[in-house]
C-alpha cells in the first residue's frame, strides 16, 4: 500500500489502490490488516479516511 496524506478520500485513490476493490481483484490474501479492518469499518472519522482510522485502532490494539 501506497502512503497517502492522512485525509485523502479513498473515492480519489487510483482505482486498484482501494482496499475494496483489491479485496475482489486480488483476493484476501493480497491486503494487510489495515486494508481488511479499513473495509469493515467502511467509513472514516472527520478529515481522517477509513483506512487512516483502521491505522490507529491497529496501532492503539498493539500497545495493550
Amino acid at each position: 500500500m501506497k502512503l497517502r496524506e492522512p485525509d485523502a478520500n479513498i473515492r480519489n485513490w487510483p482505482e486498484q489502490d482501494r482496499p475494496a476493490v483489491k479485496l475482489q481483484s486480488k483476493g484476501p490474501d493480497a491486503l494487510s490488516d489495515t486494508e481488511v479492518l479499513s473495509i469493515l469499518l467502511r467509513n472514516g472519522h472527520g478529515e481522517i479516511n477509513a483506512v487512516e482510522v483502521a491505522r490507529k485502532v491497529l496501532a492503539v490494539a498493539a500497545s495493550w
